[in-house]
Formats: structure tokens, C-alpha cells, sequence
């Protein structure tokens, strides 16, 4: 933000959405399998064959992306930008992208491992190395949009060098599983289409924006787009990764049912509250590093996609069903249609409201595929969900969406005074629900010492 122009942030953005969909369908959707698949093996050599599978698949992968992307670098800048002047920069982001899908695949095995820690730490060193890699090439080498898709290809590349030498015994020890594969593969194929449905609606906004706007419009919307995803890193993708193996693992317990019912409710709580505190955050962020005065436009955008960003995460919790029972045909379906109705909203709600028009579209989009995934998951695996809860989260964000819309952009003291309420008001009702919860859990342990002696 501090070096690019607000139109070069757009043409940066662009190219990331293309390597994101690249990842979407190269990465054949394994690393979700593998989730599914590692915990139907209780042997421990047949967890790692199981992962090793998942490595072989991936790699291939991105072997064939890397290939394709050498290949066809020069047409998709025509397609987008009607030049080949991006050639280069699209071919550096589909190889990040193809060692970014791999090295995930590692970062999933330590968390099925129940290793957190080795977790937490490669994860914090992935990004700190995009960081130092982008800070260098742009500031120290000046290499500007090109510098900020080099940074990220080097770091990954590193990390998947550190990754192989950590696992490097696994590579001798371990096996390839043709019946898994197939398996792994069937799944990921519904997977794949999921999530080109799913990057259908939030990024393809960005080519409308861009056919029927500016560049410029882009490059605001984009900024609001990757500032709502710190809700995706922060929160949703951890909670989710924490979330699935203990569900996946404890899927035949009589317990499991409420498991996913209470997870609902810390879902949509803290995600409604992180959504208002971080989007608080995200607005003095624009105006500390936003030093073209194009980039402040963003920060009315930030709290409506950062809640629907964190609605779409959620569909990991009420869909939870169609995995148990391996239907994921009918999530993809749910998918592709409400992705063409997004195309259609975007193709009417843009040119008359503009970025309001995409923002809108991409909130109605999600809330539908959400609301409807439960549904469909509900016919095949019954879960109770609290009204209560949910009409607690839809009241209060339209409510703090238009008391916060009178305070962007006011004087600092006024937006300062206002936000420092709020916070005051979250932390008094987390509080309340903390020792509600406490009360409960002791109550329960109590009953349980108390069956336990008699």
C-alpha cells in the first residue's frame, strides 16, 4: 500500500486471483481428502503411507500447473490486461502457488499429528518469509508488482526445501496407496468444483469490477478483499483446522452432535466479534500505510465482506454432514448454482451500485450457500442449531454496521472515543458468557464426581 498506486494494488490483485484459481483446481482437492482418509487407518504406518499418497498427488499437481502456466503465462495477460505485459508476473504466481498447496499439505500432517506447536511455528515462519520476501524485493530491489510476486515464490520455495528435509525419512519409509489415491482423488474431485464455485463468487467480482468500472475500483475492492480475509487467517482457517480432525475422529460418538452444535455457537460469537474488532483495526491500518488517498475509499467495504467472508467459514460446521457421509456431490451443486447466481448479481448490482453492487452480491451469495449447505447437510445428519444465537449475530451486525458507518472517516478522537465503547461492551459480554459457561462446566463436573463416589 505504501509503494503501489491504488490501479497497480488492482493489477497485483488480479494476478493473485489467478494463481488462486490454478491452486483451486491443480491441487485436485487432496489435502481436503486427506483429512477425510487419515483417521480411517489406525496404524501409524498406514497414516504416513496415507500422507505420502497425498505429497505424490500434489506434486504432480503442481508439476502440471507450473507446465501449463509456462505455456499459457502469455494468454491469460491478454485475457485479463490485453497485453502480455504480465506474462512473467502470472508465471511467478502460479508457481507460488504450486509450492504454497504443497507445503500446506505438510502443515496439515502436523495437525493431524497432534504436533500444534510444529504447527504454529511453520506456519508464523510461511508468512514472516512472505513478508521478508516481499519486503525485499520491493523496497530494497524496487522491483515493484513484480518484486511483491517474486518475495512470496522464493520464501515457498525455501520452506518446502526446510519441509523435505523435516520429513526426508518419510520419503524412504513410506508407500504409495493406488486404492487410497483413488479414494483421495473422487473426493477432491467434488472438492475442486466447490471451490472454483467458492472463488467464483468473492473473486470474480474483481474481473466484473474491472470490465464495467476501472482498475482503480479494482485495486479499492481488492484492498477491502484481502483486509475482510485477515478474519480467514486470524480466525476461521485455525478454528476450522482445530475443528475438523477431533470431529472427524470422534464422528461415531454419541457426543459428536452436540460437539458440532456448541461449535456453531463459538463460531458465529466470536466470529461477529472479531469481524467488528479487526475491521476497527483494518481502518486505522489504511490510514497509517495508505499513503494514496485512494486506498481510504476501502475501509467502509471492510465489516460487510469480513462478515460474509466469516459466513462462508462457517459452512465447514453446518455441511459437516455431506463429509461424514462422503456426498459431496450435492455440496458442489449448491455451489454452482449460487455461483451463476452471483455471476447474474453481478452482472446487474455492479454497473448500477458499483463496488456496493459486488459487496452485496457477495454477502447475499454466501449467506444463501450457507444457509442452504445446512440444510442439505441436515437431511443426511440431524444437528440442532440455537435460533437464539443466530438471530443475536444478524441483529447486532446491522446494527453495528449502520452506527459504525456515522463514524468512518470522522476526527480521530470522536472514532477512537466510539470504537473504545464497543470494545468495552465486547469484553463485558464475553465475560458474562465466560462465567455462564464456567458455571456450567463446573455444575457438570460436580454431577459427574458426585455419580463417580455413589
Amino acid at each position: 500500500m505504501s509503494e503501489f498506486s491504488v490501479s497497480q494494488y488492482g493489477t497485483y490483485s488480479l494476478i493473485l486471483i489467478c494463481s488462486s484459481i490454478g491452486a483451486a483446481v491443480f491441487y485436485l482437492g487432496v489435502t481436503s481428502a486427506l483429512n477425510r482418509s487419515y483417521f480411517d487407518y489406525p496404524e501409524h504406518q498406514d497414516r504416513m503411507n496415507c500422507f505420502y499418497t497425498t505429497l505424490v498427488l500434489l506434486a504432480f499437481g503442481g508439476g502440471l500447473q507450473i507446465i501449463l502456466g509456462y505455456i499459457f503465462a502469455d494468454f491469460i495477460s491478454i485475457l485479463i490486461f490485453d497485453n502480455v505485459t504480465w506474462a512473467q508476473g502470472v508465471f511467478y504466481a502460479l508457481i507460488t502457488a504450486s509450492f504454497g498447496f504443497i507445503n500446506f499439505a505438510f502443515l496439515t500432517y502436523f495437525r493431524l499429528k497432534n504436533e500444534p506447536y510444529l504447527f504454529l511455528f511453520f506456519s508464523i515462519l510461511s508468512v514472516f518469509g512472505n513478508i521478508v520476501g516481499i519486503y525485499y524485493f520491493v523496497i530494497f530491489e524496487g522491483m515493484g508488482v513484480i518484486g511483491a510476486l517474486i518475495g512470496p515464490l522464493v520464501s515457498q520455495v525455501i520452506i518446502f526445501i526446510v519441509f523435505f528435509l523435516f520429513h526426508y525419512r518419510l520419503f524412504f519409509q513410506s508407500k504409495f496407496m493406488r486404492k487410497e489415491a483413488v479414494l483421495q482423488l473422487n473426493y477432491g474431485f467434488y472438492t475442486v468444483l466447490s471451490s472454483l464455485g467458492g472463488l467464483t463468487i468473492l473473486w470474480a467480482d474483481q474481473f466484473f469490477i474491472n470490465k464495467y468500472l476501472s482498475i482503480n475500483d479494482v485495486g479499492v475492492y481488492s484492498l477491502s478483499v484481502k483486509l475482510a480475509g485477515i478474519i480467514t487467517v486470524i480466525f476461521t482457517t485455525p478454528f476450522i483446522q482445530v475443528f475438523n480432525p477431533i470431529v472427524m475422529e470422534q464422528r461415531e460418538s454419541n457426543g459428536v452432535k452436540v460437539l458440532i452444535s456448541k461449535t456453531y455457537e463459538s463460531y458465529v460469537l466470536i466470529g461477529l466479534f472479531l469481524s467488528i474488532l479487526i475491521s476497527f483495526a483494518a481502518e486505522e491500518f489504511v490510514y497509517l500505510f495508505g499513503k494514496h488517498a485512494g486506498y481510504a475509499e476501502s475501509i467502509i467495504y471492510i465489516f460487510p465482506l469480513m462478515l460474509s467472508v466469516c459466513i462462508y467459514g462457517l459452512v465447514n460446521v453446518v455441511s459437516i454432514g455431506l463429509s461424514f457421509k462422503r456426498k459431496l456431490g450435492r455440496q458442489t451443486l449448491v455451489y454452482f448454482a449460487f455461483s451463476l447466481v452471483n455471476i447474474i448479481l453481478n452482472v446487474f448490482l455492479i454497473p448500477a451500485f458499483g463496488i456496493w453492487g459486488a459487496i452485496l452480491s457477495t454477502f447475499v451469495t454466501y449467506f444463501l450457500i450457507t444457509v442452504s449447505l445446512g440444510i442439505v447437510s441436515n437431511h443426511l445428519y440431524k444437528v440442532k442449531y440455537s435460533p437464539a444465537i443466530t438471530w443475536f449475530v444478524i441483529v447486532s451486525s446491522v446494527l453495528f454496521f449502520f452506527i459504525n458507518s456515522q463514524f468512518v472517516g470522522s476526527d480521530i478522537v470522536y472514532r477512537m472515543s466510539y470504537k473504545c465503547i464497543v470494545f468495552l461492551l465486547i469484553i463485558f459480554y464475553v465475560e458474562h458468557k465466560f462465567k455462564l459457561i464456567e458455571k456450567i462446566a463446573h455444575n457438570f463436573l460436580k454431577s459427574k464426581s458426585n455419580k463417580g463416589a455413589t
